[in-house]
């Protein structure tokens, strides 16, 4: 995981500039600009060809749901990068629920295909599915955004004291139900 501990954060906090209220009507584009980073770490190099298979599939998928030939505006559709795309509508896409649709689908991807399947890279990610998630929900939690990847999908955290006590047992309680049929 590639979260530090650097001076300015710890000066936000001492001046208690962090957040303490969750938002959700907002993605700021720092946190938008650290999932890219993070999805970049998590999926490889770009030109490993699992990676951009990886990328097209992620952009194929919302395309479809969304009823769109490419996820941002293109001159021609010959010259769709996926993987600049996918970045791309992450940094520009105004609606909130399709950044997050984004950002729930990748993970899911990184969760479930990397680490069910043990995909190989030719060229190894740099962090683990694991740590991507855990910086994710790091990321989400520092920028005061209420969402956090739990059991292969993007929940809101209304509170953490409710979703610690609450949610997470009962996510886990319908994990394992589903695992056993």
């Amino acid at each position: 995981m590639k979260v530090y501990d650097i001076y300015s954060k710890r000066q936000k906090i001492l001046m208690g500039k962090v957040p303490d209220v969750y938002q959700y009507e907002n993605i700021p584009i720092p946190l938008r600009v650290q999932i890219v980073h993070i999805m970049s770490d998590a999926l490889g190099e770009q030109e490993n060809q699992e990676t951009l298979d990886m990328y097209k599939l992620i952009h194929d998928i919302l395309c479809r749901e969304y009823g769109k030939l490419s996820l941002v505006p293109k001159i021609s559709l010959d010259l769709i990068n996926h993987i600049d795309d996918v970045k791309d509508f992450i940094l520009q896409n105004e609606d909130i629920n399709q950044v997050i649709d984004v950002v729930e689908l990748s993970f899911r991807l990184i969760d479930r295909f990397y680490r069910e399947v043990n995909v190989i890279n030719s060229t190894e990610p740099e962090i683990t599915p694991d740590e991507a998630i855990e910086e994710l929900n790091i990321r989400f939690r520092e920028h005061g955004v209420g969402y956090q990847y739990e059991s292969g999908e993007i929940i809101r955290v209304d509170s953490q004291i409710i979703h610690a006590d609450v949610v997470k047992p009962v996510l886990q309680l319908l994990s394992d139900k589903l695992s056993r049929v």
